[in-house]
């Protein structure tokens, strides 16, 4: 996957979570996807699936996903401190994502900031060894961090190593939502890595709609069910995008 177009495209990626828990629905998730065209990169949400512990049955969707669907797949299995179903200990959450790298190679590998940074550095080490790009991220469901500490957070995702740096808080007034885009332009002038970024929930929406004008060069849309709060569908964000675009 090349991202060296990704800040100078006009319009942002478009990319879809697949939050089926079993490997009927992934195929009908796969269905969906190829029939509609304005999709860019899927994200597989590892941790919405009932054999997460079941590394074959993992190895099993992954290859059936890579074989059937004709886009980019990103890999995320997000822990439970961020939003998502993943409750294990860093050791685990870890050792999966080594797996993953090693039997599964995904175009892209997500890579939460809040744990461990040495263990952080080596997976993306180890991830860029297999030719796996990186997106490192951080997201908070319950507040939007200040400005300092949100471009502190790019800022170490960058030193990391890590490829694009995403950022996705909640805010609580309008205020928040202006601060994330204020960042998000300074990061876009001040980072040498591709940014992703949103606000989320209804006060949320417009991040996903116009951040890429502020330098989010992917916005996260749903086929059916969201992944996360303020999620707007494929179609409708697609025809907002084509509208902001004439």
């Amino acid at each position: 996957m090349n991202l060296n177009h990704l800040n100078t495209a006009k319009k942002p990626m478009i990319a879809v979570p697949i939050t089926a828990n079993n490997l009927d629905d992934i195929k009908q998730s796969i269905i969906a996807i190829n029939n509609n065209q304005h999709i860019d990169l899927v994200e597989w949400r590892v941790d919405f699936f009932n054999n997460l512990h079941n590394f074959s049955m993992l190895k099993q969707a992954n290859e059936l996903l890579k074989k059937e669907l004709k886009l980019p797949l990103l890999i995320t299995f997000r822990t439970v401190n961020e939003g998502g179903h993943f409750n294990n200990s860093e050791a685990e959450y870890f050792k999966l994502l080594d797996l993953m790298i090693a039997e599964m190679k995904p175009d892209l590998l997500d890579v939460e900031l809040a744990h461990q940074n040495s263990l952080i550095k080596n997976v993306i080490q180890n991830a860029h060894q297999n030719n796996i790009l990186v997106i490192e991220s951080n997201h908070d469901f319950n507040r939007t961090p200040v400005k300092l500490e949100m471009c502190k957070r790019l800022f170490q995702i960058q030193n990391d190593g890590a490829d694009i740096a995403k950022i996705a808080y909640m805010p609580k007034d309008n205020s928040d939502v202006l601060n994330l885009m204020k960042v998000t332009d300074f990061a876009k002038n001040n980072l040498s890595i591709p940014i992703v970024s949103m606000s989320m929930g209804n006060l949320g929406k417009i991040t996903r709609l116009y951040g890429y004008q502020f330098g989010s060069c992917i916005t996260f849309a749903s086929l059916n069910d969201s992944s996360a709060p303020g999620q707007l569908t494929v179609d409708t964000l697609n025809n907002v995008l084509k509208l902001l675009n004439e």
